[in-house]
């Protein structure tokens, strides 16, 4: 994982802000891939009826796992959690095993909902994008900077998804 660089003048998402630690691609990068992967897979105009480029925020599970797949990178699904099963993230960094502390995650935490989808196969959404690997943290509330796991916002919001 790297700082993010974003060349953009606006603010960076947490989904983009996400992939763009892992990927190091800069942000206009990476949310270019997420509409390219949007008018693939929906077919949805980039630009809004007044002619202006729709800003990349509220991403689906599906479009952060096809601007992965743009960029070259493949995202491998590990658990969805419900109920009393969802540890906060505290928690969830402390359970890691050995293997897993080398590993990069992203995951959803906070609130969590699942749309139904265009095609039929639901996806969650209204969650906040977070990415781990190690020791070290990151996303829109670091301002895409890397931080230390016992310095990282949202220690006590719950995990819904981890991939």
């Amino acid at each position: 994982m790297r700082d993010v660089i974003n060349d953009t003048n606006t603010k960076a998402y947490c989904g983009p802000t996400v992939i763009a630690a892992i990927t190091g691609k800069p942000i206009s990068v990476v949310r270019e891939a997420i509409r390219k992967d949007r008018d693939r897979t929906f077919g949805r105009s980039r630009y809004d009826s007044a002619g202006r480029e729709r800003p990349v925020a509220g991403l689906l599970s599906h479009e952060t796992t096809g601007a992965f797949g743009l960029l070259g990178w493949r995202m491998k699904y590990v658990t969805g959690l419900r109920g009393d099963r969802r540890p906060t993230l505290a928690a969830w960094l402390r359970s890691r095993s050995k293997e897993d502390r080398a590993k990069t995650f992203v995951l959803v935490i906070g609130k969590r909902k699942i749309s139904p989808g265009r095609y039929g196969f639901g996806s969650w959404s209204g969650g906040h994008y977070v990415a781990v690997k190690g020791k070290r943290f990151v996303d829109t509330f670091t301002d895409g900077k890397l931080v230390w796991t016992k310095d990282a916002p949202h220690r006590r919001k719950r995990v819904d998804q981890v991939w």
